[in-house]
């Protein structure tokens, strides 16, 4: 149950950030955020401006490198 509520509060976070990119949250959103969880310039580069604008990320999935042919990347958002 609580797991679930708790989820259910990130997804909610989320979407507030996507509906309203200029508003201030407790932590970092838009292109700071990107760039301080590793996203590279050339990644960000040709993005929708509204894309940027509301990451909301926690994490890089590509820390650790690319993924190779036949993997995939999951993102929940």
């Amino acid at each position: 149950m609580y797991v679930a509520r708790l989820g259910e509060e990130v997804e909610e976070k989320y979407r507030a950030v996507v509906e309203h990119p200029d508003r201030s949250f407790h932590f970092h959103t838009g292109l700071r955020a990107a760039v301080n969880a590793g996203y590279r310039d050339e990644w960000l580069d040709g993005l929708p401006e509204q894309a940027v604008a509301s990451f909301a990320g926690v994490s890089n999935p590509f820390h650790w490198g690319l993924p190779r042919p036949g993997q995939r990347v999951v993102d929940k958002g």
